[in-house]
């Protein structure tokens, strides 16, 4: 009789035992935040194109309400991925002026015919810049991290940066250059009045807009 009661006493701890490592082991999967990495992430630069280096300040592209643009400008540049991997992050170089009113939105899509998706599949990110956090006046890199959005990238995939509200003011300006500077993707821009991805008028197929973006190659993640 005693050996019975000890042999159910050791039978429910270890059962006690298992049911405890198990809770532990969901509660910590279940607080785990963004995907699933894989350790040691170390991403790289991939793409680039220093605008304000090339111009010196002088030029850039209004996203919002511009000189001679009107409600609702949003313009986009497209690249060619040259690493495979995890996109982890891109710089924008922007900056608000004093007629700042609204946020902007940021948009990571793929490309259809080498300019930016409509199609909501297409949209691999997506989310809204705060104005106060962007510089006044001077273009500066801005960087909006993408971790989260565990966007995988293979070498010679097209996918297009698109900044701006065609439904809102914002006045935020991004840095540009004249001529062809970028070979692996061109500046679009699009407007309330014409809704059409195109390369604006009167500018040659170079002109792009100054960005980064950075790649960790080798490496997968999977959403939560």
């Amino acid at each position: 009789m005693e050996q019975g009661l000890k042999n159910e006493h050791t039978s429910f701890v270890l059962g006690s035992i298992r049911s405890g490592i198990i809770i532990f082991l969901l509660a910590a999967s279940a607080c785990s935040p963004g995907p699933r990495l894989q350790p040691k992430l170390k991403p790289v630069l991939d793409q680039s194109f220093d605008a304000a280096q090339v111009a010196k300040g002088t030029t850039w592209e209004n996203v919002g309400a511009g000189i001679g643009l009107g409600i609702g400008f949003e313009a986009a540049q497209t690249f060619k991925v040259g690493i495979s991997g995890i996109l982890t992050s891109v710089d924008i170089q922007i900056f608000h002026g004093t007629n700042a009113q609204k946020n902007i939105l940021f948009i990571i899509s793929k490309t259809r015919d080498g300019k930016p998706s409509e199609n909501a599949k297409d949209i691999l990110a997506r989310t809204v810049i705060d104005l106060k956090n962007v510089n006044y006046a001077t273009p500066a890199n801005y960087k909006v991290d993408l971790i989260k959005h565990c966007i995988a990238v293979h070498n010679g995939d097209v996918l297009a940066i698109i900044l701006g509200n065609k439904d809102e003011i914002s006045g935020c300006g991004w840095q540009t250059a004249d001529g062809d500077h970028y070979n692996r993707g061109k500046r679009f821009s699009r407007s309330f009045q014409a809704p059409e991805w195109t390369i604006a008028a009167g500018r040659k197929s170079g002109h792009d807009l100054g960005f980064n973006t950075y790649v960790a190659p080798h490496f997968s993640c999977r959403p939560k």
